[in-house]
């Protein structure tokens, strides 16, 4: 019976907007280029306590030195403290240069940012859908201030599991930059790419996934080289595509990606936290569920503390325990930890969302352990429900969803059924992977002894008879491959950097 694994937070990477003043650009553009947030806020401190004090009117500068420390705090994952100086900008601009100035009107899209990054995904779509709307009747469709809104709109969608929708205004931000000659080596360039692969891989079309993310990794390697977080991140994104579609598993990327960001951002950063969580789902892809164990506890106790218990990434965190505690077989532990999880995913992401879909596919895999089958099977009927409403009918998440129903029917004795939904498992799984992938090779080999009438236990029908359990265990491939959200790294800030001196529309 599969069991689910939710790689990643549905939380995608948004577009950078809004800016630095010329006095400040050359430090500003260092310190996130190479990473180093922390320094912004020491660099920056002497400047906003003169600025406090002073007694002046306030100008320009003041309005930068507030945006800087903004980003930064939005770098650190510290949303209210980053959307109060956002808002001291966004005061500051207005009064210098009115509500219809596009400087003004970017720095506006930052407070829509940070509700994303808080996880508030209808105070973040409902926020920038107005805000665009102005926009649009303002500076007009083609403006580069509007069309920033859109991408981040699009990156709440993607957020939200709204996948297809998300895509529609990728696209459009993806062919304005290309009809504006932006440089390949601009961030949003990177930025784009990256969230289109997320779609793509979300959706299950992993071919697509990785023609996109493959192109922003070689940007991002070009922009910001091998050192830098964002770089880590993609790698870490490809390489969780690539061990999923050969069956090839490693360690030793994502310890380098791990440490990596740990150096950059700290312990206590979201991005961290789902860097632990890939590499926990690398030792658990090598059935080391005791060091996975160990790095899910780690990723849940940080995520505690830094999101709080009612946010997505914590939910994520206790789906993936669960997982581990069904493999040690305490089946107990398992139940309470998912139902924990659902609850918070009920409340976080809603029970439309897919990753809820997953959580309910897991709970019913703890009670076919457990020989409940009725309420397995009533939990297998939840999720294809919500699958089937949300995904294409040929993605890979739906057929293991067949999978585990039609081993629920062998069990109940109805061998039809059960090789009816085997074969448009095989199917799907064929189409997805390819003839010579793992999962179809197994599939194939349990409806060879479903022809022949063959006793077939839960373990085979899990890993079929041929394969070593230790080659790669199958109940813990997942299909969500989305990485952590990238808050405010690597910020250019257009507008402010290259029009400070724009008069007031």
């Amino acid at each position: 019976f599969f069991f689910l694994m939710i790689r990643r937070p549905p939380r995608s990477t948004q577009s950078r907007s809004s800016a630095a003043s010329d006095v400040y650009k050359r430090q500003f553009l260092n310190s996130f280029t190479e990473g180093h947030y922390h320094r912004n806020l020491e660099e920056f401190e002497s400047s906003e306590i003169l600025r406090r004090t002073s007694l002046r009117k306030k100008q320009h500068s003041d309005a930068m030195i507030a945006q800087l420390i903004a980003f930064t705090y939005l770098s650190l994952a510290q949303y209210e403290e980053s959307l109060r100086y956002f808002n001291e900008c966004s005061d500051i601009l207005r009064d210098l240069y009115g509500e219809r100035n596009q400087i003004y009107l970017s720095n506006r899209q930052n407070i829509g940012s940070v509700y994303m990054s808080q996880q508030e995904n209808d105070k973040a779509f409902s926020y920038l859908k107005d805000l665009g709307k102005t926009q649009r009747e303002i500076l007009g469709e083609d403006s580069p201030v509007y069309m920033d809104t859109v991408a981040t709109i699009a990156a709440v969608l993607l957020q939200q599991g709204e996948y297809n929708r998300a895509l529609k205004h990728f696209k459009p931000y993806l062919e304005f930059l290309e009809r504006n000659s932006v440089k390949q080596t601009d961030p949003n360039y990177a930025i784009v790419h990256y969230n289109i692969g997320l779609c793509f891989s979300r959706l299950g079309d992993y071919t697509q996934a990785l023609e996109y993310l493959n192109k922003c990794e070689k940007i991002r390697k070009a922009s910001v080289g091998t050192n830098h977080p964002d770089y880590a991140q993609v790698i870490s994104e490809i390489n969780a595509l690539n061990q999923l579609l050969s069956n090839e598993v490693s360690t030793k990327e994502l310890k380098e990606s791990v440490e990596n960001i740990r150096q950059r951002f700290g312990r206590n950063h979201p991005n961290y936290i789902i860097a632990v969580i890939d590499l926990g789902h690398a030792y658990y892809d090598l059935n080391d569920f005791k060091k996975a164990l160990e790095l899910y506890m780690e990723a849940e106790e940080i995520s505690r503390r830094v999101v709080g218990i009612k946010n997505h990434t914590y939910s994520i965190c206790l789906n993936n325990i669960g997982m581990v505690y069904v493999d040690l077989k305490e089946y107990g532990k398992a139940m309470e930890t998912l139902k924990r999880c659902e609850a918070i995913q009920r409340e976080t992401i809603g029970i439309k969302h897919s990753d809820y879909a997953i959580t309910l596919h897991n709970i019913g895999r703890v009670l076919l352990e457990e020989g409940k089958y009725g309420e397995a099977f009533e939990y297998c009927e939840k999720s294809m429900e919500i699958k089937k409403r949300e995904l294409s009918e040929d993605h890979p998440s739906i057929a293991e969803t067949l999978r585990n129903m039609a081993i629920i029917s062998y069990f109940f004795g109805d061998l039809q059924a059960c090789i009816e939904n085997f074969a448009r498992c095989a199917a799907i799984f064929k189409k997805t992977f390819g003839e010579n992938h793992r999962k179809y090779l197994i599939i194939l080999e349990v409806m060879e002894r479903l022809q022949l009438r063959q006793t077939i236990s839960l373990s085979e029908f899990l890993n079929g008879s041929q394969y070593q359990r230790y080659d790669l265990q199958f109940g813990s491939v997942s299909y969500t491959h989305l990485r952590a959200h990238e808050t405010g790294r690597n910020l250019v800030c257009r507008l402010l950097l290259e029009k400070k001196n724009l008069p007031a529309s």
